[in-house]
């Protein structure tokens, strides 16, 4: 019996002796009430009137005489019809008493239970009847109106210990609804002392009602019943307040009200309490891993490709909270547990003062003054129990000795009593234990992470969160930092990790993109192939149709104007643009994650090395890398014309990583790794520069030796004057374009690289020369005038020189030899005047030095033309000899003046 019966119940569940009694009476109105309602629905039933069909063969015929008057077959038809009639008779029936079936039942179930509660009443009387006639005389005697006064207080205090016992269920589920579980057993306890009371018949206040013959456990069999149904409660609260250990949220308080309840029901030594409730803990703490790791299992939805920058900054941040708060939960569980477990068993020496757990023991033994330290929730007596109940007013008429009640306590053993030294070394297992289990499913959250901002953002979130409870002491809060950092160092290094090799596959994933592209279309790639053309090909300029009413979206067009200038004065041709990009966008954000890191307090800032260690490791092979993919691209052996535009695009990818590029610089490397880095992509640069010189070379003696064969065959018709063939000149500008494209793309051209592809002109040229059988003056004037070219570099040896003037002598003696004068062939400051008249278009090839001390100055200055002409100004008020063959000007030519001459 669980709960109390309800004040009205059926009379179908009346039964026994204390059950309700209905009286007669009653029974009787019943009875004349359900009867009418009956009669009325059967004579309704036998009230129809039969069908029309019927009627008119039955009206007047005797059923005896019916086979007489009609024949075999009308009869059947007649028998037909009436069962037609009958089953649709029956079918009204059956509706019309589905209706009311209910009605009937209970009609008919009340019937007879009043039937049987009238008999068990006259049974009753008869009884009392019969008891009351062989009841001894001998026993009653008069009392006196004192006797009654204390016959009635009997008969109260036996009511009042009743009372407790059928109340009781009910305050159990309310105190255990509520979990106050330290006083749902301390009722348990007192109604258990109530039945004790009930039964026993010793001396004391006992034998009050047992003198006035009243017998308990013989009259009053609801006294065992009741506490029957109330001892089935000491296992629930006690499996109650053992999941109730499980609760991350209990104050120190309720969980030794909780230990306490276990104590008192089960008699549990506190050292088991203990161990109870890191147990329940440990539970807690397996169930809220598993549980974030099943969520995390499930995963959450994934943007749609459409999504926007903002959607996808709210989920990531969405992400970031929920692993702060599993991290958070987690150490609060942890921290909560050592705290209650201190708060509640250990002893503070310092201050004096004795665990909560002994506090309470204490009150429970029967300290006289309440320590105001003590919880509420455990400052409990039966007195403020029983008062506190809702029928407080019926259990002030229990016994002193009741509500002055205490559970036993056994105090003086040592397995009801537990050592600081057992609290510590319990504790620091469990500890241990938790921060073990509690690495693999932080490693699992942490790699929801996907930046080392938002791995950052929850770590300083975490320490913080560790740094700020007061309940972990000094080395457990080291311990649990030591673990968060290394398993925040693990994830990291992972994000780095992945990063530097995403930099590596976009940067060998482009760079392999763009030279098959400069490969498979090498006309529609002229501006990699040409710097010069890109330098001067100007940007569409945006038109206003490409705003709209946003402002930011009217400035997109200017924004990308814009960059696209800039890259165009940077020499940022878009393949060289495509491949840099990639990788300048990466580093420059790893930079910034890095100097997150590196710009918060003053702890996060002095573990963040700890953390860069791996991270230039990674880097510093990621720098391997690319100058070993660079390498590789660079030395392909094939000779075609896209693997020479190969040599250039290489070389120029080279030469801005190791000059203007800001990758190696926001990669974060250290600085003699950031120079070795410079130091081999220059290397490569000059090598690639290097091919592409000597290939180029090659191509226009190549290209131009043909055409000088030719015209030397022609020139020996004309007179021989002292200047430069015309294929010559061609030549040495084709050279001069080659180094004008090499040096649009570095901002500090080295000198040597156009003296190496002037030297190694000659020296082709020189060969191809030797091979003639016979030399010309035209070839004479032709070396002569390249030599007078390379004079200019004064910066190098005369030895460098020797090979070609020896070889300008020979022919000079073969010419000599031929007929041809010396003065003539000495005389060559024709070539030089023309040299200086050709120095602007020769400038690419030539040195850029200073103005000699003859060049004219003005006012001290010197002037604009001087200043472009650096090698000396031509002589102007000689005799004008054109440096090239043209074409005579037309006719028509000098009427392009006659409109300006008419206007003056």
């Amino acid at each position: 019996m669980s709960r109390r019966p309800s004040a009205v119940a059926s009379p179908a569940s009346s039964s026994g002796p204390h059950s309700r009694i209905v009286p007669s009476s009653i029974q009787r109105i019943g009875n004349e009430q359900s009867r009418p309602n009956v009669t009325k629905s059967l004579s309704m039933l036998s009230t129809e009137k039969p069908t029309k069909d019927v009627t008119g063969i039955l009206d007047g015929i005797d059923p005896d005489n019916l086979f007489a008057k009609h024949t075999v077959s009308e009869v059947k038809v007649v028998q037909q019809r009436l069962r037609s009639n009958a089953e649709a008779k029956q079918e009204e029936l059956r509706l019309m008493v589905g209706e009311r079936y209910r009605d009937l039942l209970q009609a008919s179930t009340s019937i007879i239970s009043m039937a049987l509660t009238s008999k068990r009443v006259v049974d009753a009387f008869n009884e009392m009847r019969n008891i009351a006639g062989s009841a001894d005389p001998s026993y009653t005697t008069k009392r006196s109106s004192m006797g009654e006064d204390k016959q009635l207080q009997a008969l109260q205090s036996l009511s009042a210990h009743l009372k407790l016992l059928l109340d009781a269920p009910e305050h159990l589920w309310r105190f255990m609804e509520k979990k106050m579980y330290f006083h749902a057993a301390w009722l348990f306890l007192t109604a258990r002392l109530v039945h004790r009371t009930l039964l026993r018949e010793d001396e004391g206040e006992n034998q009050s009602w047992h003198m006035y013959g009243i017998d308990v456990s013989e009259q009053i069999p609801l006294a065992q019943r009741q506490w029957d149904a109330i001892s089935q409660f000491r296992s629930q609260i006690a499996n109650k307040a053992t999941l109730f250990l499980r609760e991350g949220t209990t104050s120190p308080g309720e969980v030794c009200a909780a230990l306490l309840t276990l104590h008192l029901l089960e008699s549990r030594p506190l050292p088991e309490t203990l161990t109870i409730f890191l147990a329940q803990r440990t539970k807690m703490l397996t169930t809220l891993l598993s549980r974030a790791q099943n969520a995390a299992a499930n995963g959450h939805v994934a943007e749609a490709s459409g999504s926007s920058d903002n959607a996808i900054k709210k989920s990531r941040r969405a992400v970031v909270w929920e692993i702060k708060q599993k991290l958070e939960a987690v150490l609060d569980l942890i921290s909560h547990t050592l705290g209650a477990v201190r708060t509640v068993f250990v002893d503070d020496r310092d201050a004096s003062q004795v665990s909560m757990m002994t506090e309470a023991l204490q009150h429970i033994q029967g300290a006289q003054i309440t320590p105001a330290s003590l919880p509420n929730e455990l400052q409990l007596t039966t007195d403020s129990l029983l008062t506190s109940l809702p029928s407080s007013a019926h259990f002030a008429l229990l016994p002193s000795s009741i509500r002055g009640y205490k559970p036993y306590v056994q105090g003086g053993s040592s397995s009801f009593s537990v050592t600081q030294a057992q609290v510590h070394e319990k504790l620091q297992r469990w500890f241990s234990k938790s921060v073990t289990a509690i690495e693999p499913v932080m490693s699992s959250w942490l790699s929801k992470l996907e930046s080392i901002r938002e791995a950052w953002d929850v770590r300083k979130a975490s320490c913080s969160y560790i740094m700020a409870h007061d309940r972990l002491e000094t080395e457990e809060k080291a311990h649990l930092m030591s673990t968060l950092d290394i398993a925040f160092k693990r994830q990291v290094t992972s994000i780095w990790k992945a990063t530097l090799d995403q930099i590596e596959a976009a940067f060998g994933d482009r760079l392999t993109s763009v030279i098959d592209t400069l490969q498979q279309n090498p006309s529609a790639t002229v501006s990699d192939s040409q710097p010069v053309h890109y330098l001067f090909h100007a940007p569409a300029l945006p038109s206003s149709s490409q705003s709209s009413n946003s402002s930011s979206k009217a400035a997109s067009p200017f924004q990308k104007y814009k960059s696209s200038l800039q890259l165009q004065l940077k020499g940022r041709t878009p393949l060289l643009d495509d491949v840099l990009s990639v990788i300048e966008r990466q580093s420059s954000r790893l930079q910034q994650e890095i100097e997150y890191i590196q710009s918060t307090d003053q702890d996060t800032r002095n573990v963040a090395p700890q953390f860069l260690e791996g991270y230039r490791t990674e880097a510093q092979a990621l720098c391997w890398k690319i100058v070993d993919a660079l390498t590789l691209h660079a030395d392909s052996s094939h000779d075609t014309e896209t693997t020479k535009q190969t040599w250039i695009l290489v070389g120029r990818i080279a030469y801005e990583l190791a000059s203007s590029s800001t990758f190696i610089t926001t990669l974060g490397c250290a600085d003699d790794v950031v120079d070795e880095f410079r130091r081999k992509l220059r290397v490569l640069h000059g090598s690639t520069v290097l091919k592409w010189q000597e290939d180029a070379v090659r191509r226009i003696v190549q290209t131009y030796w043909p055409v000088r064969t030719s015209y030397a065959a022609k020139s020996r018709r004309t007179s021989a004057i002292p200047r430069p063939s015309p294929v010559m000149l061609q030549a040495v500008l084709s050279l001069s374009s080659m180094m004008a494209e090499m040096r649009t793309y570095q901002e500090h051209s080295p000198p040597f690289q156009s003296y190496d592809s002037l030297r190694s002109f000659a020296t082709q040229l020189k060969d191809n020369f030797s091979q003639k059988p016979a030399a010309d003056l035209q070839d004479y004037w032709d070396l002569k005038f390249l030599r007078k070219l390379m004079g200019l570099w004064r910066h190098t040896a005369p030895d460098e020189f020797l090979a070609l003037d020896e070889y300008i002598s020979q022919l000079r003696e073969q010419l000599v030899s031929d007929g041809i004068t010396e003065p003539h062939l000495d005389d060559d400051s024709k070539l030089a005047e023309q040299l200086l008249r050709m120095q602007i278009l020769f400038a690419p090839i030539l040195p850029s030095s200073v103005n000699p001390p003859t060049s004219p100055k003005i006012n001290g200055k010197i002037t604009k033309q001087s200043a472009l002409l650096c090698h000396g100004d031509p002589m102007v008020d000689q005799h004008f000899q054109p440096a090239l063959d043209t074409v005579k000007p037309s006719s028509r030519f000098g009427l392009l003046l006659l409109s300006s001459s008419l206007s003056r």
